[in-house]
């Protein structure tokens, strides 16, 4: 693995490592990590373990597996966590929510890739804040499909009494369809 990446300073390194795990904002995967940093497996372990003693006593931390490592905010004020509660609870219909259910909507069901593809940009913080604000559910085979309570908010008591307009069904398929 000799390449540019790999020939930076060790710091310059580190700091591309902590871009990514913000950038990816969910376990990421040491091999994933080492192919992009074209460093070593046990180099990307190693720096990561650096990151975690830096972050230790702040508002991130970063979480490893023996395979996986993501950064995450860290909250220890239950007040403060209340307040972000209930200011969850409180959706607003950016269009990065309206298409995210669109597409769930729609499909009838749908993994993140899917609807990565469909959307054309990263979805895992707006299925995140959706599945938490309980208007998606998720599956065992990683699918999400509207929840009873998004149904409740449409009005309906269940999906049979959407209308939905198959022509766009059908383009949504289509486009899955030439995305794979």
């Amino acid at each position: 693995m000799d390449s540019k990446i790999s020939q930076l300073p060790e710091a310059e390194i580190k700091n591309n490592l902590e871009a990514l795990l913000y950038f990816f904002n969910e376990p990421t995967t040491f091999k994933k990590l080492s192919a992009l940093l074209e460093i070593p497996i046990e180099k990307v372990s190693e720096l990561t373990d650096v990151l975690k003693g830096e972050y230790e006593g702040r508002g991130l931390k970063i979480i490893t597996s023996n395979n996986d490592a993501q950064l995450i905010a860290t909250i220890s004020q239950d007040d403060l966590v209340e307040k972000l509660d209930s200011s969850a609870l409180d959706l607003k219909l950016t269009p990065a929510v309206v298409e995210t259910l669109a597409v769930v909507l729609y499909l009838e069901k749908a993994d993140e890739s899917t609807i990565d593809s469909i959307r054309g940009v990263r979805s895992s913080r707006t299925l995140r804040k959706l599945t938490r604000r309980g208007y998606l559910d998720i599956d065992d085979s990683k699918n999400y499909h509207l929840s009873t309570e998004a149904l409740r908010q449409l009005g309906v008591s269940n999906r049979d009494d959407l209308e939905l307009a198959d022509t766009l069904k059908m383009q949504l398929q289509g486009l899955i369809s030439s995305n794979e």
